[in-house]
């Protein structure tokens, strides 16, 4: 109505963006047995500066806190342990933000759907996300709870800091210490022949490093790591179905079962591509561990197999 008065003439209506949250600058954000779910379509921006980062951890980590007391629980350090809490859980086409964040004692079990298990203190599953000038320390794997592998939607996690699936991700000029778990877990198909450069801040290009042009998929450049279980990117094992690229020359890659060349359709195959500066490293573990190259040459003569 207006004034009293029906009024029928056309209103032209919006669709509303899915669901944003901001989590600003210098604010400190404690869980306890807890995980933060991004939705499909939702956005979670944590940008900071180095001065005053953004915090995410344990509800007993004294080292952090406002209004005068840090024991936030009052229960001092004495119960403080990597896993106090889940971790930032990114699903479908929801786009994710951390930057001058600090990631600390995740990576443990919290309560779903009548149940618990594990979550990766940051999984991203098919999501868009951007993680830099971020420290990640005393973290476990994502492991553990009674809930069934396919967490009720949530898709499976393997142990890891960081876990990806589906996503050229951009890792970029994080510090990554004393972690309970692999630094990065991805699966092959994430490093596949997509140019992925590092776009900076939500709000645009701020902050974009430029040196890291010319990466495809994944993007990993500039991490630091120490003292974690594996200080490498581990890489899945599973079948390659795209052109998939190993040129991640900044960090070692760490294959531990079979990656499944198939064969060349439309794309395919896997190239490993070193620099003129810098040599790509491939690490092994395992008796399954390697390269699985197949394909069938049929009739043609001059097919392309795997």
């Amino acid at each position: 109505t207006r004034g009293g008065i029906l009024d029928e003439s056309p209103v032209s209506l919006t669709a509303r963006l899915d669901a944003s949250l901001v989590v600003g600058e210098g604010v400190v954000v404690k869980l306890d047995g807890s995980y933060i779910d991004v939705g499909m379509g939702a956005q979670l921006y944590a940008e900071a500066s180095g001065i005053n980062p953004t915090v995410f951890t344990s509800i007993r980590d004294t080292r952090y806190g406002r209004g005068g007391s840090f024991d936030t629980a009052m229960q001092g350090t004495a119960q403080l342990s990597a896993g106090d809490w889940g971790g930032i859980h990114t699903r479908a086409t929801a786009r994710l933000s951390l930057d001058h964040v600090v990631v600390a004692h995740g990576g443990g079990v919290a309560r779903v759907e009548g149940n618990f298990t594990g979550f990766n203190p940051v999984e991203i599953h098919q999501g868009t996300a951007r993680i830099a000038n971020s420290r990640f320390e005393h973290n476990l794997g994502g492991q553990g709870g009674q809930a069934p592998d396919t967490r009720y939607g949530r898709l499976f996690n393997e142990e890891a800091v960081i876990f990806v699936r589906g996503t050229e991700a951009v890792i970029v000029d994080n510090l990554l210490l004393e972690n309970q778990a692999p630094v990065i877990s991805v699966d092959i198909n994430s490093m596949n022949s997509v140019y992925q450069d590092d776009g900076g801040r939500s709000t645009g290009e701020h902050q974009r490093n430029a040196d890291y042009d010319g990466n495809q998929g994944l993007l990993v450049r500039g991490n630091r790591l120490d003292r974690n279980d594996l200080n490498g990117i581990k890489i899945r094992e599973g079948v390659i179905s795209t052109q998939a690229v190993m040129d991640e020359t900044d960090m070692t890659l760490v294959v531990d079962g079979p990656i499944y060349v198939s064969d060349i359709h439309t794309s395919g195959g896997l190239r490993l591509e070193s620099k003129v500066t810098e040599s790509l490293v491939v690490k092994f573990d395992g008796p399954e561990a390697g390269f699985v190259v197949t394909g069938m040459p049929l009739d043609i003569v001059d097919r392309t197999g795997g």
